[in-house]
């Protein structure tokens, strides 16, 4: 089953009625748009889906100070786990 939360033409709406939006078919709805999809057309999958592509020079461990190879911050890290533990 497709997921709306990939797809580039998914949206949240500021509607609380219908929270769920597909601007590659234009509509809101109270649940995710695939099952819309299904329901109007249920031997066909969404044609419309097209996942959503990755930030640019980001990759998926980018922002982590584990991955990071820094002293500073791996000390820094270190000294945080130790304030938290003495809570």
């Amino acid at each position: 089953m497709i997921d709306c939360l990939k797809c580039q033409h998914y949206y949240v709406t500021w509607d609380k009625d219908f929270p769920h939006g597909c601007k590659g078919m234009g509509f809101k709805s109270r649940h995710l748009p695939v099952f819309a999809v299904r329901r109007s057309t249920p031997n066909m999958p969404c044609q419309f889906f097209q996942k959503k592509n990755a930030p640019r020079g980001l990759s998926s461990k980018a922002g982590r100070a584990s991955s990071c190879n820094d002293p500073v911050l791996i000390s820094q890290k270190r000294r945080f786990k130790g304030a938290k533990a003495g809570l």
